[in-house]
């Protein structure tokens, strides 16, 4: 099991805020599905807007054209 971490930078333009979430993945390779277990939402000086943590999140199969699948492929690729 591989536990990857992304991190995307996004703008909500409702209340002018940008904001970037960071999210800790597990990827089952065998299975070919993943989880996030964790999420970290900060504005940009680091304050901390929003933490979700769920050890027992449901897996779900990568969906198609998705930073999951991106995910999967780097870090299931056979060497």
């Amino acid at each position: 099991m591989k536990s990857p971490m992304d991190r995307v930078i996004c703008d909500n333009e409702k209340d002018g805020e940008i904001e970037i979430s960071m999210n800790l993945y597990e990827i089952n390779c065998n299975n070919g599905t993943s989880r996030v277990t964790e999420s970290i939402d900060y504005d940009f000086s680091g304050k901390t807007l929003n933490h979700t943590s769920n050890k027992r999140a449901e897996w779900t199969r990568t969906i198609p054209d998705t930073i999951g699948e991106g995910l999967n492929t780097f870090f299931c690729k056979q060497d």
